[in-house]
This record gives structure tokens, C-alpha cells and sequence, in this order.
């Protein structure tokens, strides 16, 4: 862009940021979207530190995401701050091969969404951590934060990966609000549904959608 004419200022950096993960980390490109966020409307701020720390978390680099965590108001991810810190402390729970982060500058605090919840909830299922992902949860509520369909997504892949089924196949059946009950009588039959199965969350006034259904479909 420098070459014909037009270098990248800091709403560049956020669009490059906010879709790289599919190309992998790269430091220049999280430096430079980090230098940029408090020049940025606040949701779009938001959702460029989202991606940055899914890359950080992608690289197995939770030292660097609790620096991240910094900008966000303390009060909304202490939760989220616990259970990071948690996975830093754990013996092998870093990457001392991540890329060093630049110093973070900010002028007032970033508000989570939950986004931003969602992103530490898939990150807990990756960790096995059931106990985790309810103190996000509980993170969550205070901070009066509606829930969305990809709170419930990352939640059936949290259910999954601790064994937790039942819940995961409920969640999902009492999400549909119109159910055919042949899908009762052959989850019934197999086993997996479980009418009664303990909910720490209880999905209210929330519409189903593709992404819950595959992360039902991968078990």
C-alpha cells in the first residue's frame, strides 16, 4: 500500500488483524493492531483484540493473552483472568517458543462482549476444564452480559470435551423450542438424551443455529 500511494493506517491494521488467523500469527501484524485500538471505534477495538488474543491462544501463549486481558476492564474478566492465569501456572501450559509481545498502551479500558467470553470458553473445552468454563460463565452474568448463540456453542463443545453429554444434547433439544418427538424417542434410545440432565446454564430466548448444530454433530 505504501508503494502506490496509500499507507495503512490504523483501521488497515484492525481489518488485517481481525482476519489473520487463518494465515497464523505474525508479531509485526498483532503490533501494529495493538498500537492501533485506542484510535478505533470501541466495538471495532473489541473485536480486533478478540482476534489478537485467539491468535495468542492458537499459539499456546496464555502468558501473552493475560497482557491482552489487561485492556479490557478488570472487573468484567476477572473470571477470565483466574482461569488464564491458572493455565500459565500449569507445568507446560505455555509456549516459550511464542513470539514476545510489544508493550500495551491504552488511555481507558475496553468493555468485553461475549465475544470475547465465548473465545475463553472454547479455549477452556481445548483445556478439558469444566470448573473453568462455569467461573466464564459466572464471569459472564455479572457482568450483565447477554448471552448469544455462540456462548451456547462453545458451551456444548465445553459438555463434549469433560464428559458432561446429556447436557449438551438437553441444551441443545430445549433450544428448539418446536421439537418432533421422534427425535426424543431415538436420542432417548441411545441413550444420549437425558430429560433431566443438570444445566449450569439454562439457554433462554436464544435461536438455533448451524454452528450449535455442528458442534452437537462433532460430539
Amino acid at each position: 500500500m505504501d508503494q502506490i500511494g496509500f499507507p495503512p493506517d490504523n483501521s488497515t491494521h484492525a481489518v488485517i488483524a481481525a482476519n489473520y488467523r487463518n494465515l497464523g500469527p505474525n508479531a509485526q501484524v498483532q503490533d501494529q493492531a495493538l498500537q492501533s485500538l485506542m484510535f478505533l471505534e470501541e466495538n471495532t477495538a473489541v473485536t480486533v483484540l478478540n482476534r489478537l488474543i485467539q491468535l495468542r491462544l492458537d499459539a499456546q501463549d496464555p502468558a501473552a493473552t493475560l497482557r491482552m486481558l489487561t485492556v479490557f476492564d478488570p472487573k468484567q474478566v476477572s473470571p477470565i483472568i483466574k482461569v488464564v492465569s491458572d493455565a500459565v501456572s500449569t507445568p507446560g501450559g505455555g509456549n516459550p517458543s511464542a513470539e514476545p509481545l510489544e508493550e500495551i498502551y491504552r488511555e481507558y479500558y475496553l468493555s468485553a462482549n461475549a465475544d470475547t467470553f465465548a473465545t475463553f470458553l472454547h479455549y477452556m473445552a481445548l483445556r478439558q476444564d469444566f470448573p473453568g468454563a462455569l467461573l466464564i460463565l459466572e464471569g459472564l452474568v455479572r457482568a450483565n452480559i447477554p448471552p448469544t448463540p455462540d456462548i451456547f456453542t462453545a458451551l456444548i463443545h465445553v459438555y463434549f470435551s469433560t464428559g458432561h453429554n446429556s447436557a449438551a444434547f438437553r441444551t441443545v433439544l430445549d433450544i428448539c423450542h418446536v421439537r418432533p418427538s421422534e427425535a426424543f424417542t431415538s436420542l432417548l434410545r441411545q441413550g444420549l438424551y437425558d430429560p433431566v440432565a443438570y444445566l449450569p446454564f439454562v439457554p433462554t430466548n436464544i435461536i438455533p443455529t448451524p454452528r450449535m448444530f455442528n458442534a452437537l454433530l462433532k460430539g
